[in-house]
């Protein structure tokens, strides 16, 4: 999660409301409004920093009820109430920061994570690969989209690169959703190829597969690809246009595969950040080409 993520979670915050309320009594403490802080601590637990006060209070008897409240003895209460509150205190100050120093992106933006390089150079690869595979899809007349470098998180791999269109944005969110569809496609056929290296079958039929499969892949990258171009271009068979989409798609699924993420802007409308593939889950991403195509089909009906 980079730093514009945390700044989304934490500004939904109600911190005010979101604490533990204690209350003395006698020897004993009541221990109240424990659902809404557990909410909470599942929210901020992502964030991989606090990490000695969230998993103290998840192993307290806290983090184990189902209950609104308790009654402890004060010897475990009191660490309860210092740790929740250090939390809160931490991670106000930390939103405090973050809206000072993390400026607010424009919604025609796409958020990027390269993968973990080996070295320097292997960096500047893998930048000059999502340049190439974005700017030859964009940079069109009809797309009227340009890259520009706005802004790269300190300490991290991620980067914030204007777009200049929402017809740009939504281009690289609908290739970057066809890669992940490949990408499963791919993961897939090289499980069946190794099941069927296991089961020790003839030279010939091994190859024959693996031809097969070859095949296949490229059937389906150039469907995805025609359907994006039909979609977001005027000329329906433009082949330069499908064979610029073909190297989009299989270069953002090499990178894919290798850690890279692509994401909009956190104010891009929802509309478009739906075009977006959920990389926690891209296991599940289904191939839209059915719903682009009747999409595309009921626009050129309400042009003619």
């Amino acid at each position: 999660m980079n730093l514009k993520q945390i700044k989304a979670v934490l500004s939904q915050i109600d911190f005010n409301n979101s604490n533990l309320t204690v209350k003395h009594d006698g020897g004993y403490v009541w221990i109240r409004n424990i659902n809404t802080f557990n909410r909470f601590l599942s929210h901020v637990k992502a964030f991989n920093i606090c990490r000695p006060q969230i998993e103290f209070l998840e192993n307290s008897i806290i983090g184990k009820t189902a209950q609104d409240s308790l009654l402890s003895d004060s010897g475990v209460a009191v660490p309860i109430q210092n740790n929740a509150d250090s939390l809160i205190t931490s991670l106000t100050a930390l939103l405090t920061v973050l809206n000072q120093l993390v400026p607010e992106d424009d919604e025609n933006s796409v958020i990027i994570k390269l993968p973990d390089p080996s070295d320097f150079k292997q960096a500047i690869d893998f930048q000059n690969q999502f340049f190439t595979a974005i700017s030859q899809n964009i940079i069109n007349p009809e797309i009227g989209g340009e890259i520009i470098l706005k802004e790269w998180e300190p300490g991290s791999f991620w980067m914030t690169l204007f777009l200049k269109t929402s017809a740009a944005v939504t281009l690289v969110a609908q290739m970057a959703w066809s890669a992940a569809v490949v990408l499963k496609k791919y993961q897939e056929f090289k499980i069946l190829e190794e099941q069927t290296k296991s089961l020790k079958i003839k030279n010939e039929a091994l190859t024959e597969i693996q031809r097969g499969i070859q095949e296949e892949m490229k059937l389906i990258l150039e469907s995805e690809a025609k359907t994006l171009q039909i979609h977001n271009f005027k000329k329906s068979d433009n082949h330069e246009q499908v064979e610029r989409l073909k190297m989009g798609i299989k270069t953002f699924m090499e990178l894919i595969d290798k850690g890279a993420e692509i994401h909009p802007a956190l104010n891009t409308p929802e509309s478009v950040k739906n075009l977006f593939p959920n990389f926690k889950k891209l296991s599940s991403v289904e191939s839209r080409i059915k719903l682009l195509t009747e999409t595309a089909a009921d626009q050129a009906k309400g042009d003619s």
